[in-house]
Parts: C-alpha cells; structure tokens; sequence
C-alpha cells in the first residue's frame, strides 16, 4: 500500500455472522508535492521548447504551469501542517487528547507557518529563526501564493501591493527571461523554471528542518514505546500475531546510539558500584556489569511488554531484545571502565598503586 494511504480493518465476530468493515484514509501532503515537482518539469520544458524567443503566446502556458507549481507547493506545506494534528497521541503522546482538542480548535484556521510553530513548541523543541532560511523563503513562497490566489489588479505605474511581492521575491531567483528587465516581478516576471524550483526546494528544505528539530531522542523513544503498547490494528493475517513488537523492537533498535549518551549517568553509578565491591578482575567486572545490564533488561521488557494484548510471546520478544539493547551498551562501557577507572588500582596490575582498602 501507498505510505499515502492509511487503512484499517475491523473484525466483528458474532455467533452467527463474522463482518469486516474497512476504512482508507489518504494523506496529501506529498501528492502535492508531486503536483508541483511535475508542474516545475513542464514549466521547464516549455522555456526549453522557445529558449532564444522574444515574449509570445506560448508564455500563458509558463504562467499556467509555474502557478500551478506555487499554488499546490505551499498546498503540500498546508497539508503536511494539518497532518501532524490528526493523531495526537501518536505525534504528541505527552498531552492528553482533550488538551490537543482545544489546541486545534484555535489553531486550525491559523496559517500554516504558525501550526508548525505550535507543534514544536508542544515537542519542546527550538523554533525557526524567523530572519533566515528557510522559514523566510516559505513566509516569501506563501506571500506569492495569497497574492496569485488573492489577486487585486493594479496599474504597473501606480504598483502597491505588486510592489511589495516583488520587494519579497527580489533576488530568490531569476526572472523570466522573455520580459525585459523594466518588468516589475510582480505579477508576470515571477513566473519562470527558476521560480518553481525555488518554490518546491523551499518547502522541501522547511519540511526538512521541521523534521529534524522536532524529531529528537525522546520523540523516538516515544515512538518505540507507543508501537510497543499500541493495541492490536486488526489487520493480522490468520495464525500470526500483531508486529506492533516487532515495530517497536525496531524502533527501540534505532535509538540505541542515542542511549549511549542517556546510560553514561547509569554507566557511572554502575561502575562505582561494582568498584565499591572490590571487582577489580576484568572477569569479575565484567561479570557484575552483565548481572546488572541483564537485571535492568528484564525490568525493562517487562515493563514495555503488553501481554494482554499481544500474548505471552510479546514478553519474551521485548524482555530478549531489552536484555541484548542493555547488554551491547554496557559491555563496551564496562570495559571502558575498567581498562582506565579500575585496572590502575588492581594489584595483579599495578601492586603498588592499589589503595589499602582494596588490597584484598
């Protein structure tokens, strides 16, 4: 199935009948990115067919498609904003449903740029700057947008608000070039191959950013924790069992080189423990530091398991994969440990350097 469509099926069984009912549901988003990605292409291949031509009749054609290019390119920005507010739970798991609720009912008729700063200052994430790329070219790129879809005819030597989108646009790209340099931008010289370049980029680059200020280590690990407790879709083939595990597993996978930065307080406590108990052999140490790593596995897949909805192979799938994610980080930081931390007081090593209370 197309990652642009959802779907879900529901299964009712009865005594005397089974239904199934089923429901699809489509993302526009990057359709509309596609639009305006094949608008640009045409409106390329237009300037191509008549490079070296003076202004002609085949320039309605470059105004339709580089439009069609603006229009549907800031329409993937305004669908991609609103599509970050249908599952609340999933892409803001910290705030109760009914909160999100009164949040949308406010900020639905808002621009778009200002639901994407909402949904990061939900993440608690750092916002645009709003004087630089790209949330200025995107302010520039929806300005054009309102003034084609808006537009209000002027005269070109009496210009106002022409003049102000033309100030906006100035310098992001090259003007057509079969209208002389005396044309103002706005509202005919915008409409060229560099422009729609330009407009599609620009969204791309803003989703981008978006993505990586608002997508950090707690939200991944959200993720994780979401699909391992998520409760069954229904979409199951006959004797197998839901994935959400495994997804989750995956997803837990995934953020295990951000774990390292989140263990080395955990990775600290351990190790003065495991010094405190004199475990000054590397066997002995790493043998303490696998104790441990296994304990803390086995608290944690049971606690991320959900057996009630997924059975009982859910809490060995969760209990196994947390026990080797604890054991792949603590091996390498127990050595680590030991080789700087505890072999310069181990008196098989370093006889006069132990300390008198751990010369055992």
């Amino acid at each position: 199935m197309s990652p642009i469509t959802q779907a879900t099926i529901a299964v009712t069984d009865a005594p005397d009948k089974t239904s199934i009912t089923t429901a699809l549901r489509s993302s526009f988003s990057v359709l509309h990115l596609f639009s305006a990605a094949s608008f640009s292409r045409a409106t390329a291949a237009i300037e191509g067919e008549n490079s070296g031509q003076s202004f002609g009749q085949f320039w309605e054609h470059i105004l339709a498609y580089a439009t069609a290019a603006v229009l549907t390119s800031v329409a993937a920005l305004e669908a991609y904003a609103n599509e970050l507010f249908v599952d609340p739970p999933k892409i803001f798991p910290d705030l109760r449903v009914e909160v999100m609720a009164c949040l949308w009912e406010l900020y639905e008729q808002k621009r778009p740029l200002e639901k994407f700063e909402l949904a990061l200052l939900l993440k608690q994430a750092d916002p645009f700057d709003r004087g630089a790329a790209p949330y200025q070219d995107v302010a520039a790129l929806i300005k054009l947008r309102n003034a084609l879809t808006h537009f209000k005819p002027e005269w070109e030597n009496e210009q106002v608000e022409h003049a102000k989108v033309s100030a906006v646009l100035a310098g992001r790209f090259d003007p057509s070039p079969f209208l002389g340099p005396t044309e103002p931008l706005f509202p005919k010289r915008w409409a060229t191959h560099g422009c729609t370049v330009w407009a599609v980029r620009s969204v791309v680059k803003f989703i981008n950013e978006f993505d990586q200020r608002a997508v950090a280590l707690l939200p991944l690990l959200a993720m994780a924790v979401f699909e391992l407790t998520t409760t069954s879709s229904g979409v199951v083939p006959l004797d197998q069992t839901d994935d959400a595990g495994f997804r989750g597993a995956g997803l837990a996978l995934a953020a295990a080189p951000f774990l390292y930065m989140v263990g080395v307080p955990m990775c600290f406590a351990a190790g003065s423990f495991l010094m405190s108990l004199g475990l000054l052999r590397l066997s002995r140490f790493l043998a303490g530091a696998v104790g441990i790593a296994v304990l803390l596995g086995l608290v944690a897949g049971a606690v991320l398991s959900s057996p009630s909805r997924f059975g009982l192979s859910d809490v060995a799938i969760s209990v196994f994969v947390s026990t080797m994610l604890f054991l792949v980080s603590a091996l390498p930081a127990a050595y680590c440990w030991w080789f700087f931390a505890v072999r310069p007081h181990n008196p098989s090593v370093h006889p006069d350097s132990a300390p008198a209370a751990l010369r055992r």
